[in-house]
């Protein structure tokens, strides 16, 4: 099956997708609940995953 996106571009993506993450998960701040943070952190990590693979 030809793939739509190239391997850079899917790299890059899974990249953003990481760095966001990552601030999305130090810089909530308390107002934010733990449960949106799983919810969403588990989100973006299918999404990291889907476009690495």
């Amino acid at each position: 099956m030809k793939q739509k996106l190239s391997h850079r571009v899917r790299l890059t993506v899974a990249s953003i997708i990481l760095c966001v993450l990552t601030i999305g998960v130090l810089f909530t701040g308390p107002g934010f609940g733990f449960a949106w943070q799983v919810l969403l952190g588990s989100l973006l990590l299918f999404f990291l995953f889907w476009f690495v693979t």
